[in-house]
């Protein structure tokens, strides 16, 4: 007889499968060098480049259509 915590842990088991593969098949994150978006050429804020340690490549605009156009993918 299967319980409900063995239910709850197969669907957890698998939504976190799911995640990993959506992950793994997202492209590689680029980085700016120059802190320069790198869609639309304007400065990234430094506030946002403070905040994901400059790691990021787009500014908060062009960010948000870009993860807009991947929702959209996938």
């Amino acid at each position: 007889m299967i319980d409900e915590i063995d239910i709850a842990t197969e669907r957890m088991e698998r939504d976190l499968a799911a995640a990993l593969e959506a992950h793994a098949a997202r492209p590689v994150a680029q980085v700016s060098s120059d802190g320069l978006c790198i869609d639309c050429g304007w400065a990234i804020e430094p506030a946002r480049l403070a905040a994901l340690r400059g790691c990021t490549a787009r500014c908060v605009r062009c960010a948000a259509r870009f993860e807009t156009a991947q929702r959209r993918r996938a």
